[in-house]
């Protein structure tokens, strides 16, 4: 009966228009066959993101060039999830 709500603290990676180089991806469910819920890069914060279900899985890409700090994010369980934000 609980969702994922995932909290970013830092979040500074490569940007690029399409963020095809360094990228954090956020999928709502077990795997990449789940619906994406955003893909980001650059730096900023950036807002809550919240599951539907009991899981959210995160895939982080990054090439071999400019190098950036990375992200810090937290997750905790909540049953709040009257809407999903998503940032594409």
């Amino acid at each position: 009966g609980y969702g994922v709500e995932l909290t970013f603290r830092m979040f500074e990676v490569e940007e690029e228009a399409d963020c095809g180089y360094d990228y954090m991806e956020a999928y709502d469910g077990y795997d990449s066959s789940a619906p994406r819920l955003g893909r980001f890069c650059g730096s900023g914060p950036l807002e809550e993101i919240y599951s539907a279900g009991d899981s959210l899985m995160i895939r982080f890409h990054t090439d071999d060039t400019i190098s950036k700090k990375g992200f810090h994010a937290r997750y905790t369980s909540t049953k709040f999830q009257d809407a999903l934000h998503m940032k594409k």
